[in-house]
């Protein structure tokens, strides 16, 4: 895993509310965290106000492990802003407690990153100093 030295360029920065604020603080401690119903235990993600398959207002944060398996990804050679570095690879992750997460994968090649893979969490730092989450190729199989 990276210390996190890197800048990140991810071209759009994250913008925490109230909803999405625990969150970030958790990355900036390179904690990776995910919502959870306390009412129906679904996990998911991204964080919003209700628990979508029950829509409970009930749900806690709980801590993941950062390891999961590349479910769905795509190269992307078009940046979506100006100035943005292509290629980059946007994967949806499905972490080992169950919850998908939209992020980039990264060092690699991007014909490397293949569905099925195993990926560990990454931290960088963006421009304006938030710690975000993305993921590496994982040697581990468990």
């Amino acid at each position: 895993m990276s210390d996190g030295r890197r800048e990140h360029d991810m071209g759009v920065e994250p913008n925490p509310n109230w909803v999405t604020k625990a969150f970030w603080e958790a990355a900036g401690q390179r904690s990776l965290i995910y919502p959870c119903c306390d009412r129906c235990d679904n996990r998911f993600f991204p964080p919003r106000p209700a628990c979508p398959k029950c829509l409970s207002l009930q749900w806690s944060w709980k801590d993941s492990a950062g390891k999961g398996t590349i479910y769905s990804a795509v190269t992307v050679h078009k940046a979506p802003i100006p100035d943005m570095a292509t290629p980059y690879v946007l994967a949806i992750v499905t972490l080992d407690e169950g919850v998908h997460m939209l992020a980039n994968i990264v060092g690699c090649r991007p014909a490397a990153a293949q569905i099925g893979q195993r990926v560990a969490v990454n931290w960088d730092t963006c421009a304006r100093g938030y710690t975000v989450p993305n993921f590496e190729l994982s040697a581990d199989l468990s």
